[in-house]
Protein backbone atom coordinates (compact mmCIF):
# COMPACT_ATOMS: atom_id res chain seq x y z
CA UNK A 1 0.00 0.00 0.00
CA UNK A 2 2.82 2.56 1.03
CA UNK A 3 4.88 1.66 -2.03
CA UNK A 4 1.73 2.58 -4.41
CA UNK A 5 1.06 5.96 -2.25
CA UNK A 6 4.64 6.65 -3.41
CA UNK A 7 5.19 8.77 -6.58
CA UNK A 8 7.36 7.74 -9.40
CA UNK A 9 9.96 10.10 -9.93
CA UNK A 10 9.99 10.72 -13.77
CA UNK A 11 13.69 10.75 -15.67
CA UNK A 12 15.46 13.54 -16.36
CA UNK A 13 15.68 13.93 -20.07
CA UNK A 14 19.52 13.83 -20.84
CA UNK A 15 19.68 17.09 -22.77
CA UNK A 16 18.05 19.25 -19.41
CA UNK A 17 20.74 17.57 -16.98
CA UNK A 18 23.33 19.42 -15.12
CA UNK A 19 26.40 19.69 -16.69
CA UNK A 20 29.17 17.93 -14.49
CA UNK A 21 32.75 19.16 -15.47
CA UNK A 22 34.61 16.66 -13.85
CA UNK A 23 33.02 13.72 -15.01
CA UNK A 24 32.92 14.96 -18.48
CA UNK A 25 36.73 15.40 -18.27
CA UNK A 26 36.45 11.50 -17.08
CA UNK A 27 34.70 10.54 -20.07
CA UNK A 28 36.74 12.53 -22.41
CA UNK A 29 40.47 11.18 -20.56
CA UNK A 30 39.06 7.68 -21.16
CA UNK A 31 38.33 8.11 -24.66
CA UNK A 32 41.44 9.53 -25.66
CA UNK A 33 43.01 6.93 -23.75
CA UNK A 34 40.92 4.25 -25.72
CA UNK A 35 41.71 5.96 -29.25
CA UNK A 36 45.44 5.64 -28.25
CA UNK A 37 45.26 2.42 -27.69
CA UNK A 38 43.14 1.28 -30.50
CA UNK A 39 45.51 3.43 -32.68
CA UNK A 40 48.67 1.29 -31.42
CA UNK A 41 46.93 -1.64 -31.93
CA UNK A 42 46.23 -0.70 -35.36
CA UNK A 43 49.68 0.19 -36.21
CA UNK A 44 51.26 -3.03 -35.09
CA UNK A 45 48.70 -4.93 -36.70
CA UNK A 46 49.42 -3.53 -40.61
CA UNK A 47 51.87 -4.14 -43.19
CA UNK A 48 54.49 -1.53 -43.96
CA UNK A 49 53.40 0.43 -46.92
CA UNK A 50 54.88 -0.87 -49.79
CA UNK A 51 57.33 1.44 -51.92
CA UNK A 52 55.88 3.20 -55.09
CA UNK A 53 57.11 2.87 -58.43
CA UNK A 54 59.09 5.73 -59.89
CA UNK A 55 57.74 7.61 -62.67
CA UNK A 56 58.58 5.98 -66.01
CA UNK A 57 61.02 8.51 -67.33
CA UNK A 58 61.94 10.07 -63.91
CA UNK A 59 65.36 10.29 -63.35
CA UNK A 60 65.80 8.47 -59.68
CA UNK A 61 67.76 10.62 -57.07
CA UNK A 62 71.24 9.40 -55.66
CA UNK A 63 70.93 8.15 -52.32
CA UNK A 64 67.38 9.18 -51.14
CA UNK A 65 64.51 6.29 -52.07
CA UNK A 66 61.84 6.99 -53.30
CA UNK A 67 59.02 7.35 -50.99
CA UNK A 68 55.04 7.83 -51.43
CA UNK A 69 52.64 9.15 -49.23
CA UNK A 70 49.26 7.70 -49.13
CA UNK A 71 46.18 10.48 -48.79
CA UNK A 72 43.49 10.09 -46.93
CA UNK A 73 41.72 6.79 -45.28
CA UNK A 74 44.96 4.97 -46.65
CA UNK A 75 47.46 6.92 -44.74
CA UNK A 76 48.62 5.23 -41.93
CA UNK A 77 47.81 5.69 -38.34
CA UNK A 78 50.36 8.21 -36.27
CA UNK A 79 49.91 6.80 -32.32
CA UNK A 80 51.65 10.01 -30.52
CA UNK A 81 49.55 12.71 -33.47
CA UNK A 82 46.22 10.64 -32.16
CA UNK A 83 46.79 10.40 -28.82
CA UNK A 84 47.63 14.77 -28.69
CA UNK A 85 44.40 14.93 -31.10
CA UNK A 86 42.57 13.13 -28.15
CA UNK A 87 43.93 15.17 -25.14
CA UNK A 88 43.37 18.31 -27.30
CA UNK A 89 39.74 17.25 -27.93
CA UNK A 90 39.57 16.01 -23.89
CA UNK A 91 40.87 19.52 -22.75
CA UNK A 92 38.65 21.41 -24.99
CA UNK A 93 35.40 19.58 -23.80
CA UNK A 94 36.79 20.21 -20.00
CA UNK A 95 36.56 23.88 -20.88
CA UNK A 96 33.34 23.99 -22.37
CA UNK A 97 31.53 21.93 -19.79
CA UNK A 98 33.24 24.45 -16.94
CA UNK A 99 32.06 27.48 -19.25
CA UNK A 100 28.86 25.99 -19.57
CA UNK A 101 28.92 25.27 -15.69
CA UNK A 102 29.62 29.38 -14.58
CA UNK A 103 27.16 30.57 -17.42
CA UNK A 104 23.78 28.42 -16.66
CA UNK A 105 21.94 27.70 -13.09
CA UNK A 106 21.20 24.04 -12.69
CA UNK A 107 18.73 22.74 -10.50
CA UNK A 108 20.12 21.46 -7.09
CA UNK A 109 18.64 18.02 -6.87
CA UNK A 110 17.07 15.47 -9.58
CA UNK A 111 13.68 15.76 -7.79
CA UNK A 112 14.05 20.02 -8.67
CA UNK A 113 15.19 18.99 -12.08
CA UNK A 114 12.22 16.86 -12.96
CA UNK A 115 9.77 18.63 -11.10
CA UNK A 116 10.98 21.93 -13.05
CA UNK A 117 8.93 22.36 -16.89
CA UNK A 118 11.44 21.60 -19.52
CA UNK A 119 13.03 24.90 -21.33
CA UNK A 120 14.95 25.99 -23.84
CA UNK A 121 18.36 26.72 -23.09
CA UNK A 122 20.01 29.33 -25.07
CA UNK A 123 23.75 30.28 -24.76
CA UNK A 124 23.82 34.03 -23.73
CA UNK A 125 27.03 35.99 -25.12
CA UNK A 126 28.19 37.65 -22.28
CA UNK A 127 31.57 40.86 -22.24
CA UNK A 128 34.51 39.42 -21.13
CA UNK A 129 35.03 41.66 -18.06
CA UNK A 130 38.23 43.73 -17.68
CA UNK A 131 41.71 42.62 -16.47
CA UNK A 132 41.85 44.54 -12.78
CA UNK A 133 45.51 44.60 -11.64
CA UNK A 134 46.40 44.52 -8.32
CA UNK A 135 47.05 48.40 -7.54
CA UNK A 136 43.41 49.05 -8.99
CA UNK A 137 42.16 45.98 -6.60
CA UNK A 138 43.46 47.31 -3.99
CA UNK A 139 42.02 50.85 -4.35
CA UNK A 140 38.90 49.57 -4.81
CA UNK A 141 38.87 47.92 -1.80
CA UNK A 142 39.68 50.71 0.10
CA UNK A 143 37.47 52.62 -1.56
CA UNK A 144 34.88 50.08 -0.45
CA UNK A 145 35.74 50.34 2.69
CA UNK A 146 35.76 54.50 3.25
CA UNK A 147 32.02 53.91 2.06
CA UNK A 148 31.00 51.40 4.04
CA UNK A 149 32.41 53.50 7.34
CA UNK A 150 30.03 56.41 5.70
CA UNK A 151 27.65 54.58 5.76
CA UNK A 152 27.75 53.39 9.35
CA UNK A 153 25.03 54.39 11.55
CA UNK A 154 26.20 58.22 13.12
CA UNK A 155 24.83 56.79 16.80
CA UNK A 156 27.28 53.63 16.96
CA UNK A 157 30.84 54.46 17.47
CA UNK A 158 33.01 52.26 16.07
CA UNK A 159 36.42 50.25 17.06
CA UNK A 160 38.43 52.54 14.53
CA UNK A 161 37.06 56.01 15.79
CA UNK A 162 37.50 55.15 19.81
CA UNK A 163 41.51 54.31 18.66
CA UNK A 164 42.03 57.60 16.78
CA UNK A 165 40.72 59.49 18.97
CA UNK A 166 42.94 57.99 21.67
CA UNK A 167 45.89 58.01 19.78
CA UNK A 168 46.00 61.70 18.95
CA UNK A 169 44.54 62.28 22.37
CA UNK A 170 48.07 60.88 23.39
CA UNK A 171 49.95 63.03 21.53
CA UNK A 172 48.23 66.38 22.20
CA UNK A 173 48.48 65.69 25.88
CA UNK A 174 51.88 64.75 25.74
CA UNK A 175 52.59 67.75 23.96
CA UNK A 176 50.81 69.98 26.56
CA UNK A 177 52.60 68.23 29.45
CA UNK A 178 56.06 69.15 27.97
CA UNK A 179 54.87 72.78 27.16
CA UNK A 180 53.81 73.20 30.76
CA UNK A 181 57.28 71.85 32.32
CA UNK A 182 59.02 74.22 29.98
CA UNK A 183 56.55 77.10 30.88
CA UNK A 184 56.83 76.19 34.96
CA UNK A 185 60.86 76.49 34.94
CA UNK A 186 60.16 80.71 34.42
CA UNK A 187 58.42 80.30 37.68
CA UNK A 188 60.65 78.82 40.25
CA UNK A 189 58.65 77.98 43.40
CA UNK A 190 59.10 79.59 46.64
CA UNK A 191 61.03 77.68 48.90
CA UNK A 192 60.24 78.69 52.72
CA UNK A 193 61.09 76.74 55.84
CA UNK A 194 64.53 75.08 55.80
CA UNK A 195 66.26 75.57 52.08
CA UNK A 196 65.13 79.20 52.20
CA UNK A 197 65.68 82.32 53.64
CA UNK A 198 64.84 82.39 57.15
CA UNK A 199 64.65 84.90 59.90
CA UNK A 200 66.56 84.42 62.78
CA UNK A 201 64.75 85.99 64.97
CA UNK A 202 67.62 87.75 66.37
CA UNK A 203 69.03 91.49 65.90
CA UNK A 204 72.90 92.07 66.32
CA UNK A 205 72.55 93.68 69.58
CA UNK A 206 71.29 89.91 70.74
CA UNK A 207 74.66 88.58 69.29
CA UNK A 208 77.18 90.08 71.33
CA UNK A 209 81.08 89.19 70.66
CA UNK A 210 81.72 85.42 72.04
CA UNK A 211 78.63 85.08 73.51
CA UNK A 212 78.04 82.00 74.99
CA UNK A 213 75.85 79.84 74.52
CA UNK A 214 75.38 80.04 70.42
CA UNK A 215 71.99 81.38 69.44
CA UNK A 216 69.87 78.77 68.45
CA UNK A 217 67.72 78.82 65.19
CA UNK A 218 66.07 75.68 65.05
CA UNK A 219 64.23 76.20 61.36
CA UNK A 220 67.62 77.10 59.72
CA UNK A 221 69.15 74.10 61.84
CA UNK A 222 71.78 76.72 62.61
CA UNK A 223 73.95 78.35 65.61
CA UNK A 224 74.45 82.16 65.64
CA UNK A 225 77.95 83.22 66.68
CA UNK A 226 79.95 86.38 66.97
CA UNK A 227 83.76 85.44 67.46
CA UNK A 228 84.61 89.30 67.31
CA UNK A 229 85.29 90.63 63.83
CA UNK A 230 81.30 89.49 63.56
CA UNK A 231 78.62 87.37 62.67
CA UNK A 232 78.85 83.28 61.70
CA UNK A 233 75.70 80.92 60.96
CA UNK A 234 77.12 77.94 61.40
CA UNK A 235 75.00 74.91 60.31
CA UNK A 236 74.50 72.26 63.00
CA UNK A 237 74.76 69.52 60.75
CA UNK A 238 78.56 67.26 61.47
CA UNK A 239 80.57 67.14 58.41
CA UNK A 240 81.69 63.50 59.22
CA UNK A 241 78.35 61.93 58.67
CA UNK A 242 75.62 64.34 59.20
CA UNK A 243 74.84 64.26 63.05
CA UNK A 244 73.55 67.10 65.03
CA UNK A 245 75.99 68.96 66.95
CA UNK A 246 75.18 70.47 70.25
CA UNK A 247 77.11 73.09 72.06
CA UNK A 248 78.60 71.40 75.63
CA UNK A 249 78.88 74.14 77.98
CA UNK A 250 81.01 72.20 79.97
CA UNK A 251 83.45 71.98 77.36
CA UNK A 252 83.00 75.22 75.74
CA UNK A 253 83.05 73.04 72.54
CA UNK A 254 80.54 72.16 70.09
CA UNK A 255 80.75 67.82 70.62
CA UNK A 256 79.41 64.75 68.44
CA UNK A 257 78.08 62.84 70.50
CA UNK A 258 78.12 59.73 67.51
CA UNK A 259 81.93 59.92 66.89
CA UNK A 260 83.59 62.40 68.45
CA UNK A 261 84.48 65.36 66.54
CA UNK A 262 84.70 68.16 68.56
CA UNK A 263 84.45 72.15 66.78
CA UNK A 264 85.51 75.24 68.49
CA UNK A 265 83.43 78.28 69.34
CA UNK A 266 83.83 80.23 65.69
CA UNK A 267 83.79 76.35 63.67
CA UNK A 268 87.36 75.43 64.08
CA UNK A 269 87.59 71.59 64.11
CA UNK A 270 90.02 70.28 66.38
CA UNK A 271 89.69 66.77 67.08
CA UNK A 272 87.61 63.61 65.78
CA UNK A 273 86.96 62.07 62.35
CA UNK A 274 85.88 64.93 61.00
CA UNK A 275 87.48 66.02 57.63
CA UNK A 276 87.05 70.17 58.15
CA UNK A 277 85.22 73.06 60.17
CA UNK A 278 81.45 73.14 60.43
CA UNK A 279 79.83 73.97 57.51
CA UNK A 280 78.69 77.91 56.73
CA UNK A 281 75.56 79.67 55.74
CA UNK A 282 75.29 83.38 54.19
CA UNK A 283 74.31 85.86 56.49
CA UNK A 284 72.23 89.17 55.70
CA UNK A 285 72.07 91.96 58.09
CA UNK A 286 69.11 94.39 57.45
CA UNK A 287 68.90 98.18 58.22
CA UNK A 288 67.29 97.07 61.25
CA UNK A 289 69.98 95.20 62.21
CA UNK A 290 68.05 92.06 62.18
CA UNK A 291 69.60 88.85 61.01
CA UNK A 292 68.82 86.65 58.39
CA UNK A 293 69.72 83.48 57.35
CA UNK A 294 69.80 82.00 53.43
CA UNK A 295 69.76 77.81 54.06
CA UNK A 296 69.70 77.14 50.46
CA UNK A 297 72.46 74.03 50.03
CA UNK A 298 73.77 75.04 46.96
CA UNK A 299 75.23 78.11 48.85
CA UNK A 300 76.86 76.19 51.82
CA UNK A 301 80.10 77.59 52.19
CA UNK A 302 82.92 74.76 53.08
CA UNK A 303 85.91 75.42 54.99
CA UNK A 304 88.80 73.88 56.30
CA UNK A 305 90.05 76.57 59.24
CA UNK A 306 88.47 79.34 60.25
CA UNK A 307 89.31 82.74 58.99
CA UNK A 308 88.13 85.96 60.11
CA UNK A 309 87.18 87.12 56.91
CA UNK A 310 84.65 84.67 56.88
CA UNK A 311 82.58 86.85 59.36
CA UNK A 312 79.85 89.31 58.64
CA UNK A 313 80.57 92.86 60.24
CA UNK A 314 77.95 94.35 62.08
CA UNK A 315 78.00 97.35 60.70
CA UNK A 316 77.45 95.33 57.40
CA UNK A 317 73.76 96.51 57.60
CA UNK A 318 72.73 97.17 53.67
CA UNK A 319 70.59 94.42 52.99
CA UNK A 320 73.31 92.61 50.91
CA UNK A 321 74.15 89.18 51.76
CA UNK A 322 77.52 87.97 53.17
CA UNK A 323 79.20 84.82 52.30
CA UNK A 324 82.63 84.53 52.64
CA UNK A 325 83.58 85.52 49.10
CA UNK A 326 87.25 84.41 47.49
CA UNK A 327 87.86 81.30 49.97
CA UNK A 328 87.08 77.83 48.61
CA UNK A 329 88.63 74.84 49.45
Amino acid sequence: MDEDKEQKQPEVPAKDRPVDPEREAKIAAAKAMAAKVAAARAAAASPPPAAAAPAPGAPALPGRPPASVPAGKDRPADPEREAKIAAAKAMAAKVAASRAAAGDQAPATPAAAAGAAPRATATVSRPAAPAVSGQTARAAAAEAGRSAFRDEDPNVVSRRYVLRWLLWGSVVAWFGLAAGAGVAMFYPNKVTGFGGIIASGASTSQVPVNFRPPVTVVEAHAYLVNPGPGILALWWKCVHLGCTVPWVPSEDHFHCPCHGSVYLYDSQRIAGPAPRSLDLFPVMIDKSDNIWINTNPGLVYQHLSYEASLCTPLTKNDGKWSWAKGHTL
